[in-house]
């Protein structure tokens, strides 16, 4: 009963904090985009910590020296809202996520989203989509991003099997160059951190981060890389 409340607890505090926090990345659009990606990292950073404080939420990265020192293309899996808060904490450089345009319509989280410059595609364009992503990919990777590409495109339940779709490995072959980095976020402990379909906490719960060794693209083809990643 007791971590039930303290998950309650840790929801309204970001609930609470969220709008706020959104008002000021706002009011930074006209600020230089990099300095807008940090005062959003700060929010996800105060969550890490929040979940730390009030539910003993902790974890530990294995393979970290695995991480290139250049642009890349991370595929981490996708189980909860846990590593959406945790990559652009912890990673050590801007991330752009690819997401779908229609997040942006979400009252002050959508639109702060927006200001931030990452990825967004409008799913209904089909192969345009992805070309979007391919151009926009190639100037970011250029600026020094690290873009991040859910391999599974939906989130799924910690140590389930599902097969991959092939945009992430796909734009690493047509950026031509950079390293593809697989990130394996899995949870263990207490199950998992939050749930799959909404913010149902574990308290308690370790995250175990692994990065696998980096794979350069110009050595491997698409069908390969994906295996990699899986």
């Amino acid at each position: 009963m007791l971590f039930r409340l303290r998950a309650a607890l840790l929801v309204v505090l970001l609930t609470a904090v969220v709008i706020p926090w959104c008002a000021v990345v706002l009011a930074h659009w006209v600020t230089p985009q990099p300095r807008r990606y940090q005062v959003a990292a700060m929010w996800t950073r105060f969550a890490m910590r929040a979940a730390r404080a009030l539910c003993g939420v902790t974890w530990q990265v294995k393979g970290w020296d695995n991480l290139p020192a250049g642009p890349a293309i991370l595929l981490p899996k996708h189980q909860s809202t846990w590593e959406t808060f945790w990559l652009p904490s912890f990673m050590p450089r801007r991330l752009s996520f690819v997401y779908k345009r229609e997040l942006h319509l979400i009252p002050f989280f959508g639109w702060g989203m927006a200001t931030l410059g990452m990825i967004n595609i409008d799913r209904s364009r089909g192969q345009d989509a992805f070309h979007q992503v391919v151009r926009q990919g190639a100037e970011h990777l250029k600026d020094g991003w690290w873009i991040v590409v859910f391999p599974e495109g939906t989130r799924t339940a910690p140590g389930s099997l599902t097969r991959y779709k092939t945009g992430g490995a796909r734009l690493a072959v047509e950026t031509a160059s950079l390293a593809a980095v697989g990130a394996l976020l899995g949870a263990v402990g207490d199950g998992a951190l939050v749930d799959t379909h909404g913010l149902r906490l574990a308290c308690g719960a370790l995250a175990v981060v692994a990065v696998l060794a980096v794979t350069a693209v110009l050595v491997l083809r698409r069908p390969r890389l994906m295996r990699v990643a899986q």
